[in-house]
């Protein structure tokens, strides 16, 4: 959805938002790409609260000269045995990620370095699946739901005509923009309880 609107985008138009305030599309972009880079960074800080513990330097008066992070094994060790336990991983695996003390400096650490496992590639993979669903991708609270443009079928047999009450979709309607059918699950929280669906369906063309 972000690259559709980005696509069409021009940032030399002036645009008017639902309270009839004039706008320019450079300051969109602009607006835009500072909300997906504050959600990055959000992710990021996610991230870090999950695998680091952060211990702040500070000299004799009191001062901060320092953010030291330090991994946090036995978060790392809870979030992966999570993972592979149920990706269905074997035993030597998941012994290999359990949280050790060093003998030497008593600091906790992995049993086994993660590059010397037996399955290093997918425990890789796990992370850079973890980094981007945290950091990349673009999570924003609502539902998901099912569109269906002019470019689906028309309906045949005994659905011909019984979509948008016959009328046929247009590729670009009155009001330019283009004609869909969207599930009316997508309205449930803010439908009247107790509505049968052609009530619901009025009430929301209403």
């Amino acid at each position: 959805m972000i690259k559709i609107g980005l696509a069409n985008l021009d940032p030399e138009r002036h645009y008017t938002d639902l309270d009839g305030n004039t706008i320019s599309g450079k300051t969109l972009l602009d607006q835009l790409m500072g909300s997906i880079n504050t959600l990055a960074d959000m992710g990021a800080k996610e991230v870090e609260d999950m695998f680091f513990d952060t211990e702040e330097e500070r000299d004799e008066d009191g001062n901060l000269v320092n953010i030291v992070q330090k991994i946090n094994y036995e978060k790392m060790s809870d979030y992966l045995k999570d993972q592979l336990t149920t990706r269905n991983a074997n035993k030597t695996l998941i012994q290999s990620i359990q949280v050790v003390t060093d003998p030497v400096t008593g600091a906790k650490k992995l049993a086994t370095p993660l590059a010397a496992t037996s399955d290093a590639a997918w425990i890789e993979s796990i992370f850079i699946s973890t980094m981007n669903k945290k950091i990349v991708d673009v999570t924003t609270p609502g539902k998901s739901f099912v569109q269906r443009s002019v470019f689906a079928t028309e309906g045949e047999g005994a659905n011909a005509g019984t979509i948008n009450n016959g009328k046929k979709l247009q590729m670009i309607n009155e009001e330019g923009s283009m004609d869909c059918i969207v599930s009316i699950d997508y309205f449930n929280d803010i439908l009247p309880e107790g509505l049968s669906f052609e009530q619901a369906k009025q009430w929301l063309i209403d």
